[in-house]
């Protein structure tokens, strides 16, 4: 394949350039594009994550979360907001319920008759 080699003057080069044309595309649309196929692709994320068939071990974490959330809310039903905690004595709303124990203690059962 041959090749060619010729020189050519500045002011030529200057002559026949040319200003770039003006884009002329809407910046408003490129940014609804990427933000709403971000959201497509969130939510697409969160329903694949949730499907226990692609990701097993995801399910079941997140059903077991919910269980412990729900649990911890039936514990939690005797002292609302404001009321003093009964093992500390603080109001806080930051403050965590302790567990309570699933058993009485052996002191609190009753005596059945012999």
């Amino acid at each position: 394949m041959p090749t060619y080699t010729q020189t050519v003057p500045a002011q030529m080069v200057t002559q026949m350039a040319r200003p770039l044309p003006k884009q002329t595309v809407d910046k408003g649309k490129v940014w609804t594009v990427f933000i709403g196929g971000a959201v497509v692709l969130f939510l697409g994320t969160l329903a694949v994550e949730n499907n226990p068939n692609f990701f097993p071990a995801i399910s079941r974490a997140n059903q077991a979360m919910k269980m412990a959330t729900k649990r911890m809310q039936v514990r939690g039903r005797g002292r609302g907001r404001g009321r003093a905690c009964p093992a500390h004595g603080s109001s806080s709303s930051k403050h965590v319920t302790p567990a309570r124990p699933l058993l009485p203690k052996p002191a609190q059962r009753t005596k059945l008759p012999v």
